[in-house]
């Protein structure tokens, strides 16, 4: 039975409304049992199950000091993920990439943003993490090599900005051979 918000009226008698009534409260108990323990469980009563969240097509507004917890596909991920809003401040929650080059969110507006690239020795390397980053706070480069050749191979941060930065590398065999390396970069997203 659906449930029906107008019983009983208050010209109704008890004996009158009393299957109404009982069909409110068995409806009652069944909608409320979507995403929690039911009204009528042995124990955890009320407690969630699970959370349900629909796409919103609009981002939802919080007042004072309250926040909200939404769903939204996200422009980066192209994926449903879930974002935490406060009155003055939108936070990914859920979220990121994990290929090779990546991304995940770490809380506080921050993202971290990893990669890999190469630049022949003795050069250097200009990289923008995507997605964008302003400003970022921290760059971590470490160069790898998959044969005895680049032994001596070093990549290291030449210089920092704010939405890039650049990558000097080097051997010290003395050739230009390109040294590969992986970068990491924690900052605020753009």
């Amino acid at each position: 039975m659906a449930y029906q918000k107008n019983i009983p009226q208050g010209s109704d008698k008890l004996k009158n409304s009393q299957d109404d009534l009982l069909g409110n409260f068995q409806a009652l108990n069944t909608d409320f049992g979507v995403n929690h323990v039911t009204f009528d469980a042995a124990s955890n009563r009320g407690k969630h199950n699970k959370l349900d969240m629909p796409n919103q097509t609009v981002v939802p507004t919080a007042a004072g000091t309250d926040f909200v917890l939404y769903n939204v596909v996200d422009s980066d991920t192209t994926q449903q993920e879930l974002i935490f809003k406060s009155s003055d401040k939108t936070y990914p929650i859920s979220g990121g990439k994990r290929d090779p080059a990546g991304f995940a969110y770490i809380g506080g507006g921050m993202i971290m943003v990893w990669g890999q690239d190469s630049a022949a020795a003795g050069g250097d390397k200009q990289i923008t993490p995507s997605p964008a980053l302003n400003p970022i706070y921290h760059v971590q480069v470490t160069p790898f090599t998959n044969n005895d050749f680049n032994i001596g191979a070093m990549a290291q941060l030449k210089k920092m900005n704010t939405a890039d930065f650049i990558v000097r590398t080097s051997n010290l065999s003395g050739t230009t051979t390109p040294i590969a390396f992986f970068w990491t970069v924690i900052g605020k997203r753009a």
